[in-house]
């Protein structure tokens, strides 16, 4: 009887321990498959797509009103992909359907990971990140590090990014960009669970270690991304918070922008990047080809002259088509007007600026997932002017798992 008991209390149903197992792979697989290769990233995350299918024993997470919502999307952009890919004449436009796939997949099926053991995942990557940016940034490549440049940076990256007497280092990232926003992205992530999910020393140690990773990036839209956001985030938070609690958050970010401000020579010495960037402004050569690569661009986008494309995008294979599929978008506004036209334009506007809007202020009601929803948006808004944010492979997946526990985590959750 009391062995009977003492399983009841202790041990883990079969179905939560699959789901358990399954949902871990998936989190992994998101973490830490190169987001270098298109091929083997998306394969690795269909793998674990499967694994968190079937991971849920056959029980949906949704109503079935939400599942036919679901199948209706999927529908719709395989159709729009499928007009494009005939009109134009090439298969480009599949990649992009397989990247939203997977997005609304793991938003409705979801990462079922504990809030513990989803912390669990992503502090190990942010650790692992972190010092193989340091190795990289340092010119260390011993101890595997020359193999982990290898399989998780582009190439053109590793001849460019670190060919410099300072390098910007990539860590587990394709490029600079990618690094800095994702860093962005964990930063927001252990900001909020440090400040509104019980405090602990690991984390704040987490979150300066995630800046710091995207320090090392040497990205300059990041760093003008972190100096606007940290002012609205202040804010937003001291708004929100108890009388220690605003004590506290004021603290956290005077002495670590102050301490920037204070030693500000030094690291400047040390990130020659921030030089050009405190020197040239708004004349960054990077800036320039990014000028020139959205007018490219958008030249594509208006090329047909249709309406039906002014309103759903080119997509990739009218970028094919016209010749500049392979240039980087560096910028998620010009990607979603060229691959999902005025109407992706609108409602990506209307939907995220709505939640932004009701976020702020509602945000002491905010569930934990809410909340930090709320303050990787107003970096990601910020650095998505200049740089691929909410589409960076991997930050896209993860929004999808943060935007699945936030609606589950919900009082009114259609479940």
């Amino acid at each position: 009887m009391c062995g009977a008991l003492m399983r009841i209390m202790f041990e883990r149903p079969v179905l939560d321990e699959r789901r358990y197992i399954t949902s871990s792979v998936f989190a992994v697989l998101v973490l830490f498959a190169p987001t270098s290769s298109f091929h083997i990233f998306y394969a690795a995350l269909a793998f674990g797509l499967l694994l968190l299918v079937f991971g849920g024993g056959g029980r949906l997470p949704w109503r079935t009103q939400i599942f036919y919502i679901y199948i209706g999307c999927v529908c719709f952009f395989l159709m729009l992909s499928l007009f494009r890919v005939l009109y134009f004449s090439n298969a480009e436009d599949f990649k992009e359907l397989l990247k939203l796939f997977i997005f609304g997949t793991v938003i409705f099926f979801g990462v079922r990971l504990k809030g513990r053991e989803l912390e669990f995942w992503f502090s190990l990557f942010v650790v692992v990140n972190l010092l193989v940016s340091l190795l990289q940034y340092l010119g260390v490549y011993s101890f595997g590090i020359r193999e982990f440049t290898d399989f998780y940076n582009a190439k053109h990256h590793v001849d460019h990014s670190l060919s410099y007497s300072s390098p910007r280092a990539l860590g587990l990232s394709a490029g600079p960009g990618q690094q800095s926003v994702l860093s962005l992205f964990f930063f927001s992530f252990f900001l909020v669970v440090y400040f509104f999910g019980g405090g602990g020393n690991r984390r704040i140690i987490l979150c300066l270690l995630a800046l710091f990773t995207a320090v090392l990036s040497q990205s300059k839209t990041a760093l003008i991304a972190v100096a606007i956001g940290s002012v609205a985030v202040t804010l937003l938070f001291v708004a929100h918070a108890g009388y220690k609690g605003k004590l506290v958050m004021v603290l956290f970010f005077v002495i670590v922008l102050g301490g920037a401000m204070v030693f500000k020579d030094q690291i400047l010495i040390l990130f020659p990047e921030y030089v050009r960037l405190s020197e040239q402004g708004g004349d960054v050569s990077s800036l320039q080809s990014r000028f020139g690569n959205w007018l490219q661009m958008v030249d594509a986008f208006f090329a047909e002259n249709s309406f039906v494309f002014y309103l759903f995008g080119v997509g990739r294979s009218g970028l094919e088509y016209y010749g500049v599929n392979e240039l980087p978008y560096d910028s998620d506004y010009i990607y979603i007007l060229v691959n999902y036209g005025i109407l992706g334009i609108v409602l990506f506007f209307g939907g995220v600026g709505a939640f932004l809007v009701r976020g702020i202020i509602f945000f002491s009601s905010e569930n934990l997932y809410g909340k930090i929803l709320v303050v990787a948006l107003i970096y990601a808004l910020i650095s998505a002017v200049a740089l691929n944010f909410f589409f960076e492979p991997r930050v896209f997946i993860l929004f999808a798992i943060i935007v699945f526990k936030y609606l589950t985590a919900r009082k009114n959750a259609p479940i």
